[in-house]
């Protein structure tokens, strides 16, 4: 039995900084969710990135079902913002989030959290960050503000992630290519008006002519600038110093990342990674953040989250 708390009694702190973009020079905030009170802490600390295609998206967006859950078992959390883009890049995005692992790791003591035990946790654009930031743990690319700490971390949890960013663009050409038949359609004016619901295609814009959104925010091309998709794609770094990753997929994701991740599932098996990759048949994209009371994709996920960070905690 695992305990579901309602939010109301989850300690949270709000707005906690934990760090400063040096792109905008704007605070970097964060929630913190605590165990409550009379529950044992396990000493794991969380650190969870919001989806929303790298330009969307923000803390505390679905995700209180989950984390209330989460807290009651004894983990803690820490649900963070990050620079979006147009304003921040995929760089600095990466950055952020181990600007938020060096700061969990520095207070970790404050909040009964173990150094040692941190799990980077995310979903789509989310859990790409989260998968890239576990997987080049120092790198001297990506290491925030040239910092000697230690950014790397215990686990990583990725829901559906785009592992893969030359093979996401290769599919947005795909979409686009399919969609042009539709051009002027009521079907074609609906996927627009989801793409602005979603905050992929800006509000004054038209589809045509925004293009493929992986090139904007990459900053070219595969044909273009391939050094820059090998840097920023989590499949391009897989390697047995990878820590053990546990990824969530609907085979029938809008988005088509089902074969990437399964591909990086096999990779990470190939380098003697533990991996577990759980799929979830007739399952679409953000699947545990609608009404994940009540859908059992959601209920499932969550089961096997359960267990794979009780295996983290010894």
């Amino acid at each position: 039995w695992m305990p579901i708390l309602a939010a109301s009694v989850v300690p949270r702190e709000r707005d906690v900084p934990y760090g400063t973009n040096p792109d905008t020079g704007q605070p970097l905030l964060a929630d913190v969710w605590q165990p409550p009170e009379g529950v044992q802490p396990t000493g794991l600390g969380i650190i969870y990135v919001h989806g929303g295609g790298w330009r969307a998206g923000a803390r505390d967006m679905g995700t209180r079902p989950l984390f209330s859950r989460l807290a009651g078992q004894g983990h803690l959390l820490l649900d963070i913002d990050y620079t979006l883009a147009p304003l921040g890049s995929l760089p600095g995005m990466v950055g952020d989030v181990k600007r938020a692992i060096l700061w969990l790791k520095a207070n970790a003591g404050r909040y009964g959290v173990r150094p040692d035990r941190i799990v980077l946790m995310g979903g789509s654009a989310g859990g790409h960050l989260a998968l890239l930031a576990a997987y080049t743990p120092n790198h001297p690319q990506l290491q925030p503000d040239a910092s000697p700490g230690d950014t790397s971390v215990w686990a990583v949890v990725a829901f559906y992630p785009p592992p893969d960013l030359a093979q996401a663009y290769r599919d947005v050409e795909l979409a686009l290519h399919g969609l042009a038949h539709w051009h002027g359609t009521a079907y074609y004016r609906a996927v627009e008006q989801i793409l602005r619901l979603l905050d992929v295609l800006p509000p004054d814009e038209q589809l045509e002519q925004y293009g493929n959104h992986i090139a904007r925010i990459v900053g070219g091309t595969p044909d273009e600038v391939p050094d820059r998709y090998q840097l920023l794609s989590p499949s391009c770094h897989v390697g047995p110093h990878c820590p053990p990753t546990l990824l969530l997929q609907g085979a029938g994701d809008v988005f088509g990342m089902a074969p990437t991740v399964n591909r990086l599932h096999e990779a990470l098996r190939q380098a003697g990674v533990p991996s577990v990759l759980v799929r979830f048949p007739n399952t679409e994209h953000s699947f545990d953040l609608v009404l994940p009371q009540v859908s059992p994709a959601a209920q499932a996920a969550f089961y096997d989250l359960d267990r794979f960070l009780a295996l983290m905690v010894s």
